[in-house]
């Protein structure tokens, strides 16, 4: 077996960074000169100038966080980490929590349906009876009596 087509989607870039010329962020073109000037100059780009180059491009941001945590101190870095692990904690908590209250809901939303279906069932059952009294000659306050429905609904059988 060859593999010779697993990279045929796949291209390569060589850079040569000392024959990259531009030396400010507003002289990037495209996506592949915003990386090769992260490439050269990410160490001495400040925080203002990062937010002109990442623009909407999300990886490069990600990039410059990723090599800026690897001058951080332990104290940084365990502080970053235990702030991480509490905001994923408490995104964890509202997500199950919302996940409850789907479930709380559907099942809400089940049982006043179930409710309404029954009294839906029962009132039919109510106007079948009536029905059946009103062929049998039966007078309407004696039908309401007994069935519970209004007179007027009964006169309207």
């Amino acid at each position: 077996m060859t593999f010779e087509h697993d990279l045929k989607d796949f291209s390569f870039t060589f850079i040569e960074l000392p024959k990259f010329n531009k030396t400010k962020e507003d002289q990037l073109e495209n996506i592949v000169e915003k990386w090769i000037y992260f490439f050269k100059h990410a160490d001495e780009t400040s925080e203002e100038d990062l937010k002109k180059i990442i623009g909407s491009d999300v990886i490069i941001g990600r990039a410059y966080d990723e090599l800026n945590q690897y001058n951080w101190s332990k104290e940084e870095r365990l502080a970053y980490d235990q702030a991480k692990k509490r905001t994923d904690d408490y995104l964890s908590t509202l997500e199950e929590k919302l996940h409850e209250g789907i479930l709380i809901g559907k099942e809400e939303g089940i049982l006043i349906g179930h409710e309404k279906g029954r009294e839906e069932g029962e009132k039919q059952a109510k106007i079948a009876v009536a029905k059946e009294m009103l062929a049998d000659k039966v007078n309407t306050h004696t039908i309401a009596k007994f069935t519970g429905l209004p007179i007027n609904e009964i006169e309207e059988l």
